[in-house]
């Protein structure tokens, strides 16, 4: 069941792309809840996160020890911890985290609304996060890396060659 009716968790970033992990590497990110509406969300001790899609079996995200309401206007972090297989190929995994509410029961979840989408790229060549849309607003996009080429185009060049580093070396 999606609660439609709690659009006032945000989560901050909107979008989680970190840089690409080599095979073997284990990197953690801070995401964060924050809550927008106008009521403490009182919930909390019985708040979970939890990785869905292709993400899953690469993604741990430590429990938030939700102890106490989260006031309006507060942001509460949360870690996520990711671990790249040791022979992980050149790919792209997708998913989400989502904040469930445990039931009284123990087992049955209940979904808040929105989820945080989550792309991991692993590869051994270091590339930069996926800039989504935020790359495609201008001409010169985003190179978060500074080395003079665009992040999508260098994402695209290592996906289009990933034999051959002379080709992307002369593109």
């Amino acid at each position: 069941v999606t609660w439609a009716a709690t659009p006032h968790i945000a989560w901050v970033p909107a979008r989680l792309a970190p840089d690409s992990l080599a095979p073997g590497a284990t990197t953690s990110h801070t995401v964060a809840l924050r809550n927008v509406g106008p009521k403490p969300l009182s919930e909390t001790p019985h708040l979970i996160v939890e990785a869905r899609g292709e993400i899953t079996p690469y993604i741990t995200v430590n429990d938030p020890g939700f102890r106490n309401a989260i006031q309006a206007g507060e942001t509460v972090g949360v870690t996520v911890r990711v671990t790249a297989p040791p022979d992980a190929p050149l790919s792209v995994k997708r998913g989400e985290l989502v904040l469930l509410r445990r039931l009284s029961d123990g087992i049955t979840k209940e979904e808040f609304t929105p989820h945080l989408p989550v792309e991991l790229t692993f590869s051994t060549i270091p590339l930069p996060g996926d800039p989504g849309e935020a790359g495609k607003q201008d001409l010169l996009g985003i190179d978060t890396n500074n080395n003079g080429v665009r992040d999508d185009i260098e994402r695209f060049i290592v996906f289009g060659y990933p034999e051959s580093a002379k080709k992307r070396e002369a593109l």
